[in-house]
């Protein structure tokens, strides 16, 4: 059961989020058509053919190119004005659509529809501890993340030790060789930055750690969240029948 003061924080966080990923979408919709390069290469071609025509014109010609310009230049203030009030429209549409297509919200956890790759990293082996930082993106600051670890080529897991820690955990399990992958759970810093921490036996080669995130949690790791599915008596009835029979 969720109590309300987590509740009440799981939304806040929810709306800042909202409002984080529909601020960075308005400024990628509103600057995105100015950054195209036929755009660019068209505006540079229009002002060098522009500088060109100027070096043999005649009074009136120059007057009417810069009346163009003048022209052109109100068109394109009309305009911006416009399509900046269309991205201030869209941007919270999208923002909700990407966000129902990246997962979904089950209480203060959300869980990816497909888990999502935080990091790549080649590692050295040197038989000793070795921690590699990196950061998760998508996921909240100070959030509980689930993490997946995979490995390439399917080393032998005594001749390794591989997990995702939130700052310098020393355990003797985690820092030798012996237990493989472990996948991992743990809360991330306020810059959202983990740590995959390796160790090797000095006898294997380099091996490339690739780790994906199964969701995050803005609350306690503890609680209760999903959905519950139909209950059917019939089919209670029928199992409890057999037992007594």
């Amino acid at each position: 059961m969720i109590e309300w003061g987590v509740l009440e924080k799981t939304q806040k966080t929810r709306l800042k989020r909202f409002a984080k990923q529909s601020f960075h979408l308005y400024l990628e919709e509103l600057i995105g058509p100015f950054w195209e390069r036929g755009q660019l290469l068209a505006l540079f071609q229009a002002v060098f053919a522009t500088y060109l025509i100027l070096q043999t014109a005649s009074i009136a010609e120059v007057i009417d190119e810069i009346s163009s310009w003048w022209i052109a230049a109100q068109a394109f203030v009309w305009v911006s004005l416009g399509w900046a009030a269309l991205c201030l429209i869209r941007a919270p549409l999208l923002a909700i659509k990407q966000e129902r297509r990246r997962g979904s919200w089950h209480g203060s956890r959300f869980t990816y529809r497909v888990p999502e790759l935080a990091a790549t990293i080649r590692c050295k082996a040197t038989g000793q501890p070795q921690f590699y930082k990196f950061f998760i993106e998508t996921a909240e600051p100070n959030s509980f993340v689930y993490c997946r670890i995979e490995t390439e080529g399917a080393p032998p897991r005594n001749l390794f030790t591989a997990t995702v820690v939130g700052g310098v955990v020393l355990r003797g399990m985690m820092t030798e060789p012996g237990q493989g992958v472990i996948d991992s759970s743990t809360r991330i810093g306020p810059d959202k930055s983990a740590e995959l921490l390796v160790v090797m036996s000095e006898n294997m080669v380099s091996q490339t750690f690739r780790i994906y995130i199964n969701g995050f949690n803005v609350g306690e790791p503890m609680e209760q969240d999903g959905d519950e599915g139909e209950f059917r008596e019939p089919f209670r009835r029928t199992v409890e029948g057999d037992d007594r029979g």
